[in-house]
């Protein structure tokens, strides 16, 4: 077991300690880990994609490659925050974008947890909204129409960012 490996998962979903582990390695060759022990571990998926998220919030994005290898492993995840973790990353990478995961964020949409459903629903509408808009306005008017307050609201989300891209 690597020393990366062994900080994962004693930190599961301590963000404290996953928010120092973060900080604490030269950043693309700590990504590059993080994704291996991603596809292999399932114990790494959640506290490993939590701090891809907070690193790409944190404005250091995915680069091509690191991006591709995530979107290999994406149907290998096996928790609902690991996926929520992913939908989240995709709306503020330049890299892992919403048109490249659209599809597999609309499978999100069945899921049980209403998060995961919420994210689901706005990675979709902005990931289909240029090649599909059919689809893309199908996904929001379900969304806007649910009876979850949460997917109600990133439906909301999803509407005022496909305005500002259509009038900016």
């Amino acid at each position: 077991m690597t020393e990366l490996h062994k900080w994962l998962v004693e930190a599961k979903d301590d963000t404290g300690l996953l928010s120092e582990i973060a900080m604490s390695s030269n950043q693309e060759e700590f990504v590059d880990q993080i994704i291996s022990l991603i596809e292999s571990d399932s114990e790494t998926q959640l506290p490993g994609t939590w701090i891809l998220k907070h690193l790409v919030e944190g404005g250091q994005d995915l680069t091509s490659e690191q991006a591709d290898g995530l979107l290999k492993i994406l149907n290998s995840l096996v928790d609902w925050q690991s996926k929520l973790h992913v939908l989240q990353l995709s709306s503020n990478s330049k890299t892992l974008i919403p048109e490249t995961i659209a599809n597999w964020a609309r499978v999100c949409l069945s899921e049980e947890n209403k998060f995961l459903k919420a994210w689901g629903t706005y990675v979709s509408v902005l990931g289909f909204a240029e090649n599909d808009p059919k689809l893309a306005k199908q996904i929001l008017n379900e969304g806007l129409q649910s009876d979850s307050g949460s997917i109600r609201s990133r439906a909301k989300k999803a509407a005022e960012q496909l305005r500002k891209l259509n009038t900016g």
